[in-house]
């Protein structure tokens, strides 16, 4: 009798549990060497595959899904949890994947849509998505490929490569390596690259609140637009086209190239920052007092207020004698006394070739801004040194600065300013950049009494307003002019 009402109990609920819409699924087991293949649509707790999978219907998993194999997924797959294993792959161009509670990828998944939809995502392994929308977290060592989707709130990678228009309203940090090839990245999240391959690179359009660049080595050549926030630590931030911050802008690292930043409700520069154009608005402050900061420019537009707290703009006796005594080959010797004695641009320095050097009359032929050729003339330190130099030079490259290894290619700008930054890095010298020499040769000639015309003459200005600007003249020397001639 009591096992009677005991089985009644239990169809009772069977019955109940189906007329409320209840499911009841089992698990789905395939061992190493077999190969299951779902073409109609399917429910299990679990899945659990060790050998070949192939779904070609709708398949959703309540609990785990589990893959130390292969899925191939041209359709559908639901799960709350993933467990894709070191070397398993779940792969499909036209199939989707749906994830609702996290879990973790040491393996290859590659799909047309993948949806975290919560939970966390331990990523180790690689995710190729046409379409990558996350709504959870994705975290981990792994790297992301996304041709479009959107994040709302935390995707961390260490490589996070965007192949198709994306739009980012949380926060996106690639912690080794970030590359935008020609995509547009919009919305109102964070970018952080954390770049340490050197090879991190946006030739898109990147628009978000805040823009946070570090690490080693970032090249712009599309636009850059925080609207909230741009901080740059990186060594070398090359910018060959735009970067613009409508909020605050930082710069403690190092800004090449031949394009334009726009700094437009201000900020503060502490590294340094070479490039075509710079505008700053709001209250920009190009030092903070302690750090010296150094802005490279060829048109400088202010719409603030403009603070130079740099502390001194040029080269004193004392630290060229320490630079060339530290100087460990000819060649960095050579570039030091050719800039502190000429005052020439670093991109006409390394356009420079040997043929341009005429050691008779100590001069050369230099080709400025819009290919205007002038001559400048360097002292006798600088001929002996270039002279030793291109004697112990072993290449045939016309080139008059060369890299110091095989090939022997002409040295670029950016090798040039990093030489000699490290030079100033090594004997504690703060700041110390090519452009510093050209300003310190326009105060030292203005100093000793070089009319500001022939000053102008030399650094290739087309307006005398622009010299008087890179000339800091010695308040000393005001002085004593002023008790010659009119005290």
């Amino acid at each position: 009798m009591r096992k009677n009402i005991k089985t009644l109990l239990c169809v009772t609920a069977f019955v109940g549990a189906m007329s409320s819409g209840i499911a009841f699924a089992d698990d789905l087991t395939i061992s190493s060497g077999s190969t299951e293949t779902i073409s109609q649509e399917a429910t299990y707790d679990n899945v659990v595959n060790a050998g070949t999978l192939n779904n070609e219907a709708n398949l959703t998993v309540n609990t785990k899904l589990t893959n130390s194999s292969t899925i191939d997924n041209s359709s559908s797959i639901v799960t709350k949890e993933i467990g894709n294993q070191s070397g398993a792959s779940i792969t499909g161009a036209s199939g989707s994947l749906k994830i609702s509670s996290g879990g973790i990828n040491d393996g290859t998944i590659e799909q047309n849509i993948v949806s975290i939809t919560g939970g966390t995502l331990v990523n180790s392994g690689t995710i190729n998505a046409t379409t990558f929308s996350n709504s959870g977290q994705l975290t981990g060592t792994g790297k992301l490929i996304a041709a479009g989707g959107s994040n709302s709130t935390t995707i961390e990678q260490n490589t996070i490569e965007i192949t198709g228009n994306y739009t980012n309203n949380g926060t996106m940090t690639a912690n080794k390596e970030f590359t935008n090839a020609s995509s547009d990245i919009t919305g109102n999240g964070s970018l952080i690259i954390k770049d340490s391959t050197g090879n991190s690179s946006n030739g898109g359009s990147i628009s978000q609140a805040i823009v946070n660049i570090s690490g080693n080595k970032f090249t712009n050549t599309g636009s850059i637009t925080a609207s909230q926030e741009f901080t740059n630590s990186a060594a070398n931030l090359e910018n060959n086209n735009t970067i613009t911050s409508n909020g605050s802008f930082t710069n403690t690292g190092n800004i090449t190239g031949q394009g334009s930043i726009s700094a437009n409700q201000g900020g503060t520069n502490t590294g340094s920052m070479t490039q075509n154009e710079v505008t700053t608005g709001g209250t920009f402050n190009n030092g903070d007092g302690t750090t010296a900061g150094t802005i490279t420019t060829d048109k400088l537009t202010n719409n603030g207020t403009f603070n130079n707290n740099s502390g001194s703009s040029i080269i004193s006796d004392e630290i060229i004698e320490r630079l060339r005594d530290n100087c460990k080959c000819l060649r960095d010797l050579a570039m030091i006394d050719l800039l502190y004695s000429t005052g020439i641009r670093v991109g006409e320095l390394v356009g420079l070739n040997i043929s341009d050097i005429n050691f008779e009359e100590r001069e050369c032929v230099v080709y400025g801004k819009g290919d205007k050729e002038r001559r400048v003339y360097f002292d006798a330190k600088a001929k002996l040194h270039l002279q030793n130099y291109i004697e112990s030079r072993v290449d045939n490259n016309p080139a008059l600065f060369v890299t110091l290894d095989a090939p022997y290619d002409r040295i670029k700008i950016s090798g040039v300013e990093i030489r000699i930054r490290e030079l100033g890095r090594k004997l504690d010298i703060e700041k110390i950049h090519p452009h510093k020499f050209r300003r310190t040769m326009a105060t030292r000639a203005i100093d000793k009494g070089m009319p500001i015309e022939q000053v102008q003459k030399i650094l290739g200005h087309s307006q005398i307003d622009t010299t008087m600007k890179y000339a800091i003249v010695n308040q000393n020397n005001v002085k004593t002019s002023h008790r010659r001639y009119i005290a």
